[in-house]
């Protein structure tokens, strides 16, 4: 069984996020717009903003339910935050 936050699970996605923006991204860079396809950019997009808002929301609740334990979530919640922050908008 596996969750959202299991290694393999963080991993899986970001290989897929990556392979999404890799594409389009080399695309951009050599400035051709003409070929982008909208529907890659739309996914990329929307996976990376669901990904951010569900660590956000991860993080909000483990401060909210574990107040007293900030000596072992603050360098947890620093890490998330440098994850978040590669797909902040």
């Amino acid at each position: 069984m596996s969750t959202v936050g299991d290694t393999s699970t963080v991993l899986s996605l970001i290989d897929s996020l990556s392979g999404l923006a890799s594409p389009v991204y080399a695309q951009l860079k050599e400035g051709v717009l003409g070929d982008i396809q909208l529907n890659a950019v739309n996914s990329v997009l929307h996976k990376a903003k669901a990904w951010y808002i569900s660590a956000e929301r991860f993080v909000q609740r483990l401060k909210k339910e574990h107040p007293l334990y900030c000596d072992l979530l603050e360098p947890f919640v620093a890490g998330v935050s440098q994850v978040k922050g590669v797909w902040a908008f």
